[in-house]
C-alpha cells in the first residue's frame, strides 16, 4: 500500500510535503507510510486517495497494477497542469488495460525495434533513414500507413488510447517496464492529426526506448529529440520515394498538379493537407 500511495502521489504531481500537510502529519511520517515502515490507517488512505484524485478500490485491488509512466515535462511551460492530468489519465488507462488482460489470461509482449543509427548528416536525413528502417522492420515497405494505431499495437506491442484531453495538447506518451510503451492521443483532434501524434511518439521511442513526454499542439520543436521525432513522423507517414512517385504520376496523367491532387494525395497517405 505504501508503494501504491507513493506512485499515486507522483502521478498526481504532488510533493511529499504537500501530501503530509493535507494529511496533517509530518513529512517523515508520510515517508514512513510510503516506505511501508508505518502502516497507513484506513482514514489516511481515504484522505490520500481523495487528495491524489484516485480511489481506494484502485489502490487496493490486487489485479490493478500501479504504473509509473516515465513522462518528462520538458518544455511544456504553461501546459504543465494539463500535462499532469493527461499523464494521470494515461496511467489509469494503461493500468486498466493490464488488469483486463490478466483477468482474461492474455499474455502481452512487444517487439524490440531497432533504434536509429546516429551518423553524420542533418537531423532530417537521420530521421528519414530511421523511418525507412522502421518501415522495413514492420514489414510495410513504402506503402501508405492506413492505421498507425493498429500497426504499432499489432507489430510493436504499443498501447494506444484516444481520449479527450486539453486542446493545448496533441498527446502524451510514456514507458513503464510492466506495460511497455504507451501513447494517449487527443480524441478531439482529427484522425490525421492523431496519426501524426502517434508517429511523433513512435519517433521518440525509437530514439530512446524508455522515452516519455508531452506533444503540445501548435508548438514548434525546440530540442534535438523533438526535431528528430517531428521529422521522423513526416518521413514515416509520407516516405519521400512514395510522395515523389505519386506526384509524378499525377503530373504525367494530367499535365499539371492541382489543389485537388494535393487533397487526393493527403487522403491517400492518411495525413492532413497541411502535412
Amino acid at each position: 500500500m505504501g508503494a501504491r500511495l507513493r506512485k499515486a502521489r507522483q502521478a498526481a504531481r504532488i510533493t511529499q510535503a504537500q501530501a503530509a500537510q493535507a494529511l496533517s502529519v509530518s513529512r517523515p511520517t508520510l515517508i514512513a507510510i510510503e516506505k511501508g515502515t508505518r502502516r497507513a490507517k484506513p482514514d489516511e488512505i481515504n484522505s490520500l486517495a481523495d487528495y491524489y484524485g484516485t480511489s481506494v478500490n484502485s489502490l487496493s485491488a490486487r489485479e490493478f497494477p500501479q504504473l509509473d509512466l516515465s513522462v518528462k515535462f520538458r518544455s511544456v511551460g504553461e501546459h504543465s497542469a494539463d500535462a499532469s492530468r493527461a499523464v494521470a489519465l494515461l496511467n489509469k488507462l494503461a493500468s486498466a488495460m493490464i488488469a483486463l488482460e490478466r483477468l482474461l489470461g492474455v499474455e502481452s509482449g512487444w517487439t524490440a525495434l531497432p533504434g536509429p543509427v546516429v551518423a553524420g548528416g542533418s537531423i532530417r536525413q537521420q530521421a528519414e533513414d530511421a523511418a525507412l528502417a522502421a518501415r522495413h522492420a514492420l514489414g510495410i515497405g513504402a506503402t501508405p500507413v492506413m492505421d498507425i494505431f493498429s500497426l504499432l499495437e499489432r507489430e510493436a506491442g504499443y498501447r494506444i488510447f484516444v481520449r479527450q484531453i486539453s486542446s493545448r495538447l496533441a498527446g502524451v506518451f510514456g514507458y513503464d517496464p510492466v506495460v511497455g510503451r504507451c501513447i494517449l492521443a487527443n480524441a478531439d483532434d482529427p484522425r490525421a492529426k492523431q496519426s501524426m501524434t502517434a508517429a511523433c511518439a513512435f519517433g521518440h521511442f525509437l530514439a530512446n526506448r524508455e522515452a516519455g513526454g508531452v506533444i503540445a499542439s501548435g508548438r514548434d520543436a525546440s530540442t534535438i529529440e523533438e526535431r528528430f521525432a517531428k521529422e521522423f513522423s513526416h518521413a514515416f507517414l509520407m516516405p519521400g520515394s512514395s510522395i515523389r512517385r505519386s506526384f509524378h504520376e499525377l503530373v504525367e496523367s494530367n499535365r499539371a498538379f492541382t489543389k485537388g491532387h494535393l487533397t487526393y494525395m493527403a487522403r491517400s497517405f492518411h495525413v492532413s493537407t497541411e502535412a
